[in-house]
């Protein structure tokens, strides 16, 4: 029964890290980058409109989907 724990125990840890870490490890290696973190505003200086809009909507969605939940 104690292996069965650890070993459970062991794929959450995993499961974690893959989830959550990875993607933050990501991101910070991407935004240390100074030749991504220009190809990125460059890319943000040409699609405004388009940004604002999907982070405009995702915000309408998030307001519906949290009474919604309640």
């Amino acid at each position: 029964m104690l292996q069965y724990n650890s070993l459970l125990s062991h794929a959450y840890l995993l499961d974690y890290n893959i989830m959550y870490i990875l993607p933050l490890v990501v991101i910070l290696v991407a935004a240390a980058s100074r030749r991504g973190l220009n190809n990125l505003m460059r890319w943000n200086l040409r699609h405004r409109e388009t940004v604002k809009l999907m982070l405009g909507g995702s915000v309408v969605v998030l307001g519906l989907a949290i009474p919604a939940t309640a």
